[in-house]
């Protein structure tokens, strides 16, 4: 990618902020937070004016060391500029990822408020991150409103939104929480699948319900889904912990 970079440079070519941009994520998806920063320099120190999308590409490279601070650093950065640039549902998925990953599960939970602050109606997939990051700590109280802040904003929750968040109903002992959640997306036609029947087939086994994980496997059973491994895993577990109290 750097050999690319120098040819372009040596050729006469001048990069741009787009060329930054590929160069910085490209370093990030690799897991090289160092040479990130160093494209960044590079790019800073030839007086190209940095976009969201290289910030998003720091932040991103960060969070994939867990480097927390230095995430906020660059994002003070971004805000601090001459033209100051606004957080998008990008950079905020990434500081909360970050946060998630480093343990960090109540500043994420901080993070996720700029998505009101900057009026940002965002994808499934910051609402999932958010969710996630409650898997932690079980705090489903918090999910739900997330969960009611993605219907508010007219965000449709895909499959593995619901997967997340019946995981934490589960992680809290809410197994009744969790089947509710999962027959209110039935009744709005929202496809469910695999993902989703495993997960609440976990929430049985985490509240030490095999009533409901019986339950469950029939219902499987009578829509023809074929069952995961993961499913049927999480059943047999209910029923050996059924056996044991018994």
């Amino acid at each position: 990618m750097f050999e690319v970079f120098h040819e372009m440079v040596n050729a006469g070519v001048e990069p741009n902020v787009n060329t930054y941009g590929a160069l910085i994520d490209g370093c990030g998806r690799a897991g090289q937070v160092a040479k990130a920063f160093g494209a960044y320099g590079i790019m800073r120190s030839k007086k190209v004016k940095p976009d969201r999308v290289v910030f998003n590409a720091l932040i991103t490279a960060c969070g994939q060391s867990g480097a927390v601070d230095r995430a906020f650093d660059v994002f003070a950065e971004m805000t601090a500029e001459v033209q100051p640039i606004d957080p998008d549902h990008v950079t905020v998925g990434a500081l909360m990822k970050t946060c998630a990953k480093a343990g960090q599960v109540d500043r994420a939970h901080e993070v996720y408020k700029m998505m009101d602050q900057f009026n940002i109606k965002g994808t499934a997939e910051i609402y999932t991150i958010a969710v996630y990051s409650c898997s932690q700590t079980g705090n489903l109280d918090f999910a739900l409103k997330v969960y009611n802040d993605m219907t508010r904003k007219g965000v449709v929750p895909d499959e593995m939104f619901l997967s997340s968040l019946i995981d934490v109903a589960g992680h809290a002992g809410k197994v009744d929480v969790a089947f509710e959640i999962m027959n209110g997306a039935r009744s709005k036609g929202i496809q469910l699948g695999n993902m989703s029947y495993s997960s609440l087939m976990g929430a049985c086994c985490n509240a030490k319900n095999w009533q409901k994980a019986l339950e469950l496997y029939d219902y499987i059973k009578s829509i023809n889904l074929l069952p995961t491994v993961s499913t049927m895993n999480a059943l047999i577990t209910s029923l050996c912990m059924y056996s044991f109290l018994c």
